[in-house]
Protein backbone atom coordinates (compact mmCIF):
# COMPACT_ATOMS: atom_id res chain seq x y z
CA UNK A 1 0.00 0.00 0.00
CA UNK A 2 1.09 3.53 -0.71
CA UNK A 3 2.85 5.03 2.28
CA UNK A 4 1.50 8.54 1.63
CA UNK A 5 -2.13 7.48 2.01
CA UNK A 6 -3.43 7.87 5.57
CA UNK A 7 -6.25 5.33 5.36
CA UNK A 8 -7.95 6.34 8.59
CA UNK A 9 -9.14 9.68 7.27
CA UNK A 10 -10.96 7.98 4.38
CA UNK A 11 -13.04 5.78 6.71
CA UNK A 12 -16.27 7.79 6.63
CA UNK A 13 -16.32 8.54 2.91
CA UNK A 14 -18.93 7.03 0.61
CA UNK A 15 -17.84 4.83 -2.28
CA UNK A 16 -18.68 7.52 -4.84
CA UNK A 17 -16.46 9.98 -2.95
CA UNK A 18 -13.55 7.54 -2.99
CA UNK A 19 -14.02 7.00 -6.73
CA UNK A 20 -14.26 10.74 -7.38
CA UNK A 21 -11.11 11.43 -5.36
CA UNK A 22 -9.30 8.57 -7.11
CA UNK A 23 -10.18 9.99 -10.52
CA UNK A 24 -8.90 13.40 -9.43
CA UNK A 25 -5.64 11.96 -8.09
CA UNK A 26 -5.11 10.04 -11.34
CA UNK A 27 -5.35 13.19 -13.46
CA UNK A 28 -9.07 13.22 -14.30
CA UNK A 29 -9.12 17.01 -14.52
CA UNK A 30 -6.91 16.98 -17.62
CA UNK A 31 -7.35 13.63 -19.35
CA UNK A 32 -9.41 10.45 -19.42
CA UNK A 33 -8.58 7.69 -16.96
CA UNK A 34 -9.44 4.02 -17.51
CA UNK A 35 -12.03 2.36 -15.29
CA UNK A 36 -9.57 -0.29 -14.10
CA UNK A 37 -7.08 2.38 -13.01
CA UNK A 38 -9.78 4.12 -10.96
CA UNK A 39 -10.89 0.80 -9.47
CA UNK A 40 -7.35 -0.10 -8.42
CA UNK A 41 -6.74 3.35 -6.92
CA UNK A 42 -10.05 3.17 -5.00
CA UNK A 43 -9.08 -0.29 -3.74
CA UNK A 44 -5.74 1.02 -2.47
CA UNK A 45 -7.50 3.82 -0.59
CA UNK A 46 -10.27 1.72 0.96
CA UNK A 47 -9.75 -1.95 0.16
CA UNK A 48 -12.66 -3.28 2.23
CA UNK A 49 -15.16 -1.38 0.05
CA UNK A 50 -13.60 -2.24 -3.31
CA UNK A 51 -12.49 -5.86 -2.93
CA UNK A 52 -14.12 -9.18 -3.80
CA UNK A 53 -16.59 -10.39 -1.18
CA UNK A 54 -15.11 -13.75 -0.20
CA UNK A 55 -12.36 -13.45 2.39
CA UNK A 56 -9.87 -15.58 0.43
CA UNK A 57 -10.20 -13.17 -2.51
CA UNK A 58 -10.35 -9.94 -0.48
CA UNK A 59 -6.85 -8.95 -1.58
CA UNK A 60 -8.12 -8.46 -5.13
CA UNK A 61 -9.92 -5.31 -6.36
CA UNK A 62 -13.49 -5.71 -7.62
CA UNK A 63 -14.39 -3.57 -10.63
CA UNK A 64 -18.14 -3.50 -9.97
CA UNK A 65 -18.29 -0.97 -7.06
CA UNK A 66 -16.23 1.48 -9.08
CA UNK A 67 -18.29 0.98 -12.22
CA UNK A 68 -21.55 1.57 -10.33
CA UNK A 69 -20.14 4.68 -8.64
CA UNK A 70 -18.98 6.10 -11.98
CA UNK A 71 -22.43 5.60 -13.50
CA UNK A 72 -23.97 7.40 -10.51
CA UNK A 73 -21.48 10.25 -10.86
CA UNK A 74 -22.20 10.48 -14.60
CA UNK A 75 -25.94 10.78 -13.89
CA UNK A 76 -25.12 13.65 -11.53
CA UNK A 77 -22.93 15.26 -14.24
CA UNK A 78 -19.79 15.04 -12.14
CA UNK A 79 -17.93 12.85 -14.63
CA UNK A 80 -18.09 12.18 -18.36
CA UNK A 81 -17.17 8.90 -19.94
CA UNK A 82 -18.01 5.27 -20.51
CA UNK A 83 -17.08 1.80 -19.39
CA UNK A 84 -15.97 -0.63 -22.11
CA UNK A 85 -13.74 -3.67 -22.35
CA UNK A 86 -12.14 -1.99 -25.36
CA UNK A 87 -9.66 0.41 -23.76
CA UNK A 88 -9.90 2.73 -26.76
CA UNK A 89 -13.52 3.37 -25.80
CA UNK A 90 -13.16 3.19 -22.03
CA UNK A 91 -12.33 6.21 -19.87
CA UNK A 92 -13.59 8.95 -17.56
CA UNK A 93 -12.87 12.62 -16.99
CA UNK A 94 -14.13 15.10 -14.40
CA UNK A 95 -16.62 17.84 -15.21
CA UNK A 96 -16.48 21.27 -13.59
CA UNK A 97 -19.06 20.08 -11.07
CA UNK A 98 -16.91 17.04 -10.34
CA UNK A 99 -13.83 19.19 -9.81
CA UNK A 100 -15.78 21.43 -7.44
CA UNK A 101 -16.85 18.37 -5.44
CA UNK A 102 -13.23 17.25 -5.23
CA UNK A 103 -12.01 20.65 -4.11
CA UNK A 104 -14.54 20.60 -1.27
CA UNK A 105 -12.55 17.62 -0.04
CA UNK A 106 -9.07 19.13 -0.32
CA UNK A 107 -7.83 17.25 2.74
CA UNK A 108 -8.16 14.03 0.74
CA UNK A 109 -6.24 15.34 -2.28
CA UNK A 110 -2.91 15.90 -0.54
CA UNK A 111 -0.87 13.06 -2.02
CA UNK A 112 2.55 14.14 -3.26
CA UNK A 113 2.04 13.20 -6.91
CA UNK A 114 -1.42 14.46 -7.80
CA UNK A 115 -1.72 14.13 -11.57
CA UNK A 116 -4.57 16.65 -11.76
CA UNK A 117 -2.30 19.48 -10.65
CA UNK A 118 -1.75 21.61 -13.80
CA UNK A 119 1.83 21.34 -15.04
CA UNK A 120 3.63 24.03 -17.01
CA UNK A 121 2.47 22.52 -20.31
CA UNK A 122 -1.18 22.63 -19.18
CA UNK A 123 -0.85 26.19 -17.95
CA UNK A 124 0.84 27.33 -21.17
CA UNK A 125 -1.89 25.75 -23.28
CA UNK A 126 -4.60 27.60 -21.37
CA UNK A 127 -2.75 30.90 -21.10
CA UNK A 128 -2.07 30.88 -24.86
CA UNK A 129 -5.77 31.76 -25.28
CA UNK A 130 -4.89 35.25 -24.06
CA UNK A 131 -3.10 35.87 -27.34
CA UNK A 132 -6.29 35.48 -29.37
CA UNK A 133 -8.10 38.54 -30.71
CA UNK A 134 -11.33 37.11 -29.38
CA UNK A 135 -10.04 37.07 -25.80
CA UNK A 136 -8.50 40.54 -26.14
CA UNK A 137 -11.80 42.00 -27.34
CA UNK A 138 -13.66 40.32 -24.49
CA UNK A 139 -11.26 41.41 -21.76
CA UNK A 140 -11.06 44.98 -23.10
CA UNK A 141 -14.88 45.15 -23.39
CA UNK A 142 -14.83 46.08 -27.06
CA UNK A 143 -17.98 46.26 -29.16
CA UNK A 144 -16.79 43.94 -31.91
CA UNK A 145 -17.52 40.60 -30.21
CA UNK A 146 -20.24 39.77 -32.75
CA UNK A 147 -17.65 39.27 -35.46
CA UNK A 148 -16.20 36.21 -33.72
CA UNK A 149 -17.61 32.79 -34.49
CA UNK A 150 -16.95 29.10 -33.90
CA UNK A 151 -13.96 29.16 -36.24
CA UNK A 152 -12.23 31.66 -33.97
CA UNK A 153 -12.91 29.34 -31.03
CA UNK A 154 -11.40 26.40 -32.90
CA UNK A 155 -8.43 28.60 -33.77
CA UNK A 156 -7.52 29.51 -30.18
CA UNK A 157 -8.07 25.88 -29.16
CA UNK A 158 -5.78 24.86 -32.02
CA UNK A 159 -8.13 22.24 -33.43
CA UNK A 160 -10.38 21.83 -36.48
CA UNK A 161 -13.85 23.34 -36.46
CA UNK A 162 -15.53 20.67 -38.60
CA UNK A 163 -15.46 17.94 -35.94
CA UNK A 164 -18.05 19.28 -33.51
CA UNK A 165 -17.93 16.42 -30.94
CA UNK A 166 -14.15 16.79 -30.67
CA UNK A 167 -14.43 20.58 -30.53
CA UNK A 168 -17.00 20.26 -27.75
CA UNK A 169 -14.85 17.84 -25.77
CA UNK A 170 -11.68 19.94 -26.06
CA UNK A 171 -13.58 23.12 -25.16
CA UNK A 172 -15.01 21.69 -21.95
CA UNK A 173 -11.72 20.08 -20.98
CA UNK A 174 -9.93 23.41 -21.48
CA UNK A 175 -12.64 25.26 -19.57
CA UNK A 176 -12.32 22.90 -16.60
CA UNK A 177 -8.55 23.31 -16.43
CA UNK A 178 -8.84 27.09 -16.85
CA UNK A 179 -10.92 27.22 -13.67
CA UNK A 180 -7.79 26.18 -11.79
CA UNK A 181 -5.25 28.09 -13.90
CA UNK A 182 -6.72 31.53 -14.73
CA UNK A 183 -10.06 33.06 -13.70
CA UNK A 184 -10.11 35.57 -16.58
CA UNK A 185 -9.79 32.82 -19.16
CA UNK A 186 -12.46 30.81 -17.39
CA UNK A 187 -14.84 33.79 -17.49
CA UNK A 188 -14.07 34.25 -21.17
CA UNK A 189 -14.86 30.61 -21.93
CA UNK A 190 -18.07 30.92 -19.95
CA UNK A 191 -19.01 33.79 -22.26
CA UNK A 192 -18.06 31.80 -25.37
CA UNK A 193 -20.29 28.99 -24.17
CA UNK A 194 -23.27 31.32 -23.79
CA UNK A 195 -22.72 32.55 -27.37
CA UNK A 196 -22.68 29.00 -28.75
CA UNK A 197 -25.20 27.11 -26.58
CA UNK A 198 -26.04 24.40 -29.13
CA UNK A 199 -22.42 23.48 -29.83
CA UNK A 200 -21.15 23.81 -26.26
CA UNK A 201 -24.04 21.97 -24.66
CA UNK A 202 -22.98 19.97 -21.60
CA UNK A 203 -25.94 17.61 -21.97
CA UNK A 204 -24.78 16.76 -25.49
CA UNK A 205 -21.27 16.25 -24.15
CA UNK A 206 -22.66 13.66 -21.73
CA UNK A 207 -24.48 11.94 -24.59
CA UNK A 208 -21.31 11.89 -26.70
CA UNK A 209 -19.57 10.00 -23.89
CA UNK A 210 -22.38 7.48 -23.49
CA UNK A 211 -22.31 6.58 -27.20
CA UNK A 212 -19.08 4.68 -26.60
CA UNK A 213 -20.61 2.37 -24.00
CA UNK A 214 -23.64 1.70 -26.23
CA UNK A 215 -21.37 0.57 -29.05
CA UNK A 216 -19.97 -2.09 -26.69
CA UNK A 217 -23.39 -3.50 -25.82
CA UNK A 218 -24.21 -4.14 -29.48
CA UNK A 219 -21.20 -6.44 -29.74
CA UNK A 220 -22.34 -8.75 -26.94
Amino acid sequence: MSSNLNKLKFTNLYKWEIVLISLYQLGGVKSKVHTEEIAYKSFRIKSEEFSWTMKKFSKYPDLEPTRKALFKLRTEKKVIGAYATDLNKDGWILTETGVEECLKRREFLDIKKNKSNPQQFDKSKVISIKRSDYFKSFINKKNDLDKFDIYHVADFLKIRADNIPNLREVFFKTKTVSKIVDKNIYNFLEYVQTQNPKIFDEDQLMIDGKVKSKSKSRLI
